[in-house]
């Protein structure tokens, strides 16, 4: 579980399964580069904090760009979605799955909220997507639901999504194209962040629990509002706070003290980050834009990355054809990528022939997040892990990640303390 500490109260969750190494280093200057809860004293910060184990818990968000070309790769998680449901069975999780879109209203010029083809609101606006069961609706996917499999095809592959496309391909060279492109398409203005915030904000039907990690996933062929917000003109697409990366991880932050959070993205992937460049120091860029209205920062975005996939995004630019012209274009995932970055999260290549390996990447990081911690630096000194109840605490140190090999009860109190030096 190589997590974001956000508070001296943390769920986690026990099961056995190799940990895997962090980028962040907190080593230098511990206190102010680390959330949790710590004092400088001479020529060290001392950490004295505590967690409480919880049962095998994880809820997850999907967040589905269902705009008009994702058909194919909505089909192809479908398709690999038992992959990923085996990883989290055979460690015995307890998990929830939801679904939500990339299609939102506010904002957008012209949106009808009504639509037939966003299900008259159902399907939009951070909504939970609704699944009959057993003659019951539901909201989310757990273990104890035989069909899985359909269920998750039902969700994700988005008849609105199949039905946009028949009309871009089709209607492309009608005079009336856009005018009536909004009654038959969801939102081409894909605000993913925007979603998770919405539907983590209201939380239908106690959808993310105290005691459960919580993992949002996005499925997307395109960045936050296409990208469009690092041109010269406003297109109608600046940024918002609500399509800020860190601020969507904030208001988890204040909402759910404690919580415990991984961001996933499956995207156009732009490649690394370049020398000097962090996650952290571009959200901060985007929310200084985001304030100040302007986008002088976000426009230098694409020069702190490496080695993008042009590839897949020509791919993505090319799969849904009108006569000659392309009815859609891709587009880079920077902020999905960015929000991945920030908690350390998996990104894949929405352009994977098979997604077997990125769900099984996904899976098993949602996994290791709930059996082990990170702390603030390796090699600590004084470090000690103790439960509150006596009971024993079975424990390896890896670097900055303590590794628990034994199953800890449920509802344990534990300690752990230790120092750094400053550096």
């Amino acid at each position: 579980m190589k997590l974001i500490v956000y508070s001296a109260m943390i769920g986690f969750l026990l099961i056995a399964c190799s940990p895997k190494r962090f980028e962040r280093d907190f080593s230098i200057n511990a206190c102010q580069n680390s959330n949790l809860k710590c004092e400088r004293i001479g020529a060290f910060d001392y950490f004295s904090y505590n967690i409480k184990a919880s049962g095998p818990n994880v809820d997850i968000l999907i967040v589905n760009d269902n705009s008009g070309s994702m058909s194919f790769e909505q089909k192809n998680l479908s398709d690999r979605f038992q992959n990923f449901i085996d990883i989290l069975d055979s460690q015995y999780v307890n998990y929830r799955i939801a679904f939500t879109t990339t299609d939102i209203a506010y904002g957008v010029v012209g949106a009808n909220d009504n639509k037939t083809i966003n299900g008259k609101k159902i399907y939009r606006d951070g909504n939970l997507i609704p699944f009959n069961h057993q003659g019951q609706s539901k909201l989310f996917i757990t273990p104890d639901i035989s069909d899985k499999e359909s269920i998750f095809s039902s969700l994700i592959n988005r008849e609105e999504t199949l039905f946009c496309e028949n009309y871009l391909v089709t209607k492309r060279t009608s005079k009336d194209f856009q005018a009536n492109m909004d009654q038959n398409c969801p939102s081409g203005d894909e605000r993913g962040i925007y979603a998770a915030k919405l539907a983590t904000q209201r939380n239908e039907t106690g959808f993310i629990r105290s005691n459960a990690h919580l993992a949002i996933i996005f499925l997307a062929d395109e960045d936050v509002r296409s990208s469009i917000y690092m041109q010269d003109k406003d297109y109608g697409h600046s940024l918002t706070s609500e399509d800020s990366p860190a601020g969507l991880i904030n208001s988890i932050k204040s909402q759910f003290p404690g919580k415990t959070l991984s961001i996933h993205s499956i995207i156009v992937r732009p490649g690394q980050l370049v020398s000097g460049a962090t996650a952290e120091q571009l959200a901060s860029d985007i929310d200084s834009d985001i304030t100040a209205k302007s986008n002088s920062k976000l426009k230098n975005l694409p020069n702190k990355f490496s080695g993008k996939d042009l590839a897949c995004l020509n791919i993505q630019s090319n799969q849904v054809n009108a006569g000659t012209a392309n009815a859609v274009k891709g587009s880079y995932g920077y902020l999905y990528s960015i929000a991945a970055r920030l908690t350390n999260g998996v990104e894949n290549s929405i352009c994977e022939s098979d997604f077997s390996t990125p769900l099984k990447k996904i899976g098993g990081d949602i996994v290791e997040r709930i059996n082990s911690v990170e702390i603030a630096c390796s090699n600590p000194n004084n470090l000690k892990v103790e439960s509150k109840k006596g009971n024993s605490i079975n424990y390896r140190l890896n670097g900055k990640i303590i590794e628990f090999t034994g199953q800890l009860e449920s509802g344990d109190d534990i300690d752990i303390t230790y120092s750094c030096p400053t550096l």
